[in-house]
């Protein structure tokens, strides 16, 4: 349901473009690229939203092969291909073509975010480059948006200095809790923020924010069972054994509700707190 309001969001956005609207848009053509992008937007599949967004793409091309409006349409080919590469090669024509125009607008900022969590981008390094242009780029444009946010949840979770994962974290955070959008990218930087914690309070505190963004969210994740398992160890540690098994026996079933090998560290908290099963 969240892709699908995506794809029509964006494609909405294309056909709102000063261009598409005040040169094109009487024309033959933009009527048939009008029709390609409102089946992206009916699309019930992935590869079927990606079909459009190429025939759209085609018949564009008809009026010009390099503008900011084809660049949007190398996004949607990126978000709906199949492949890494495939992605990563889309995103880079479009990257291509905002640079030809200096165009500095969220559109660069998210395509860089994109770039910046693609493994085959070619090494770590590379990931964060992108994702420190995705922030460079949204304070350019002067926006505190989920793409900066995101970009800063994932470099927390690249760079290795302890003292910046701990500030990407927290400007994640900061973010993320005051735009009240995208809770389990919250809930994933809570858990991860307890990793460089050394206070007892602020662990237990961190890990209780996140299963509270988990259980309102209502899904399966193995960061929201880790969430269970690291509160019932905290719980112990501070002496509170019904609470403690409270929470072991939460991280139990939602680590047993998971596909393998996740599902297989149910039977290590069971061992580790002594749950009758």
């Amino acid at each position: 349901m969240q892709r699908a309001v995506e794809l029509r969001r964006t494609a909405r956005d294309i056909m709102k473009n000063e261009y598409f609207n005040q040169e094109y848009k009487p024309s033959v053509i933009m009527q048939k690229t009008c029709e390609w992008i409102e089946k992206a937007m009916d699309a019930k599949t992935r590869k079927e939203a990606h079909d459009c967004y190429l025939n759209a793409v085609e018949v564009y091309k008809e009026i010009n092969e390099e503008d900011i409006v084809l660049a949007k349409f190398y996004v949607k080919l990126g978000d709906t291909a199949e492949k890494e590469e495939d992605q990563i090669d889309y995103y880079m024509k479009s990257l291509v073509i905002h640079n030809k125009f200096g165009s500095m607008t969220m559109t660069l900022a998210k395509i860089y975010y994109k770039l910046g969590t693609k493994q085959k981008v070619g090494s770590e390094a590379k990931q964060i480059e992108y994702l420190q242009k995705a922030i460079k780029t949204c304070d350019h444009v002067g926006i505190e948006n989920v793409t900066k946010a995101k970009a800063c949840s994932h470099l927390g979770n690249l760079v290795k200095d302890k003292d910046q994962r701990k500030k990407y974290y927290n400007d994640a955070l900061r973010i993320f809790e005051h735009l009240k959008k995208i809770k389990e990218e919250l809930a994933n930087t809570y858990f991860n923020v307890t990793s460089l914690l050394e206070n007892d309070n602020e662990i237990t505190e961190n890990s209780k924010k996140a299963i509270v963004v988990f259980e309102e969210l209502k899904i399966k994740s193995v960061t929201k069972a880790n969430s269970y398992r690291i509160a019932a160890k905290q719980a112990r540690k501070a002496g509170h054994i019904e609470e403690a098994n409270n929470y072991a026996r939460l991280a139990y079933d939602s680590y047993k509700s998971l596909l393998y090998p996740e599902n297989e560290k149910a039977d290590e908290v069971a061992k580790e707190f002594n749950l009758s099963v």
